[in-house]
């Protein structure tokens, strides 16, 4: 709503795609203003909000914005367009872009700028300077002088390269743009023409040729000077008129010599504050630059961390050359294998789609029972998993084992909502066997320099696995070896009979526990 009152939104941080720097922000505050004028203020922070960025970033007078956000933003204003005025959008649409443009020099918009803009002393100076003074706030066009004399600049627009090609939106904006120049003068707007390029059947480039009225300082100061000296009498020159006599020679040279002083002040203030908007510019792209190195590391982390354990992405985040050699260490661990029961029969009458499916909401409902007891998934076998539960950090081996247990126990829970879930597809339950191990076993990076996998092997898996095989369904068959001190810490759960057991690959007997809910 125009006029009322509106608390300045948390600062969010943006997608770094939108936020990549292509266009100043100190461009988009005309924008806005522009759309507040036009509709409210309300309407404005709703269309900022869809195209991805809160007002406190589109505001930053040092942030920056990426073409991908300004064409969703000129996408979604045209669209309010279309609602707002329904079929009469589609001509009002073009002097709605124009005035936009234009809307880009008044005080408020160009705020702290104003007095930069101020100091190149007349239209014409602005215009000339163009080629220069746009790549400082918008990285995806450039702007050429073709002609320059008094009255009438022509200067082309081009899309940067590595940008594609200019769109309508921008071709009015910035058609408006130079009407508007004078009017920081508080001169009369220019007539601005255009004449298209096109290459390929795209627009390649756009000419505008602005004629203006002409400002007193665009007078050239060294005719000046040498009409003075020669008693030519000079007319009224910014609001001042002359006759030539000794006095007023004196009084037109000193004037000059300060006006002389007054425009190399200008001059320097102006270069001064270009080398501080430059050298804000350029930090905010090396900010932004190191921002998307950091996000792309995270993404390649959280990808890392999909295939591997969490603790063995840290360890090969702080020693790579060491963790991603081949060769590995002896260590006392924990194995669990769970496996489902007959799922070998239970695909045959489902498509390969279907399996996929099944196998994917088991997964989502039993490997948080993994996460839960910070245990590593070593590795999926079909419709088995194979995970391992180490020491960490001020950990015994009690512990290692209570957490092993506490999953495979989790794990027989998991299968209640899972087999809710697989009732409301019309699919039979599911059941599984759960087998754990304890004892020494070698972990490390197998394979080869073209392929390396980081396991654990030794008779400990072997162990485990035969465990799972041998254990009932529902049930968590643990070695007599695997059980800790105190089952009363494992939570509810019921103990079997202890008992032996003869695997394949072992001469004697293993004892072991079976353990349920």
């Amino acid at each position: 709503m125009r006029g009322g009152s509106h608390p300045e939104p948390v600062k969010l941080q943006a997608d770094p795609d939108l936020t990549e720097p292509h266009l100043s922000n100190r461009l988009l505050r005309g924008l806005l203003l522009f759309l507040e004028q036009r509709w409210d203020r309300d309407t404005a922070d709703r269309l900022l909000t869809d195209a991805g960025l809160s007002r406190a970033l589109a505001v930053d007078p040092d942030g920056w914005t990426s073409v991908h956000f300004q064409r969703r933003l000129n996408a979604l204003i045209e669209l309010e367009g279309r609602r707002r005025a329904g079929e009469g959008w589609s001509l009002d649409r073009l002097d709605f872009w124009r005035a936009q443009g234009r809307a880009g020099w008044r005080r408020e918009a160009l705020g702290p700028l104003h007095g930069l803009v101020r100091s190149f002393g007349s239209p014409r100076a602005l215009y000339k300077s163009m080629p220069t003074v746009v790549p400082r706030g918008n990285l995806i066009i450039q702007v050429a002088l073709l002609s320059d004399q008094a009255g009438e600049t022509i200067l082309a627009l081009r899309a940067a390269p590595g940008f594609e090609p200019l769109t309508e939106a921008l071709v009015l904006s910035f058609e408006g743009l130079l009407e508007a120049v004078p009017t920081v003068w508080g001169m009369p707007m220019a007539r601005v023409s255009q004449e298209h390029l096109l290459r390929g059947g795209a627009l390649d480039e756009v000419r505008y040729t602005a004629s203006y009225v002409n400002a007193a300082s665009d007078v050239p100061v060294f005719p000046l000077l040498f009409g003075v000296l020669t008693g030519i009498g000079l007319g009224t020159i910014a609001g001042l008129s002359w006759g030539v006599g000794g006095g007023s020679l004196v009084f037109a040279l000193s004037l000059l010599w300060r006006a002389r002083n007054v425009e190399q002040s200008l001059l320097q203030e102006l270069r001064s504050t270009s080398e501080i908007f430059e050298a804000s510019d350029a930090r905010v792209a090396q900010l932004w630059t190191e921002q998307r190195e950091l996000r792309r590391t995270l993404l390649a982390s959280r990808k890392l961390s999909g295939y591997l354990a969490a603790d063995l992405v840290e360890r090969i985040i702080e020693n790579p050359e060491l963790e991603l050699g081949l060769g590995g260490r002896r260590a006392d661990a924990a194995v669990l294998f769970v496996d489902i029961v007959g799922f070998t029969p239970r695909c045959e009458a489902m498509t390969s789609e279907q399996v996929i499916e099944e196998l994917n909401l088991y997964f989502s409902f039993v490997d948080p029972a993994f996460r839960d007891s910070r245990g590593i998934i070593d590795k999926r076998m079909g419709d088995g998993i194979m995970g391992v539960f180490v020491q960490r950090d001020g950990e015994d081996c009690e512990q290692v084992k209570t957490r092993a247990i506490r999953c495979g126990l989790a794990i027989l829970a998991a299968l209640t909502p899972c087999n809710m879930a697989l009732a409301e597809r019309g699919a039979k339950p599911m059941r599984v066997r759960v087998g754990i191990a304890w004892g020494p076993l070698v972990q490390g990076n197998i394979g080869s320099d073209f392929k390396l996998e980081y396991t654990v092997i030794g008779d400990t898996v072997n162990l485990a696995a035969r465990l799972e095989g041998a254990a009932d369904p529902d049930t968590v068959l643990v070695s007599d070896a695997g059980l800790p001190a105190e089952l009363g810490a494992l939570g509810r759960h019921r103990v079997g009979e202890r008992r032996s057991i003869r695997v394949k690959g072992k001469s004697e007997p293993i004892p072991v526990v079976s353990l349920s809910l």
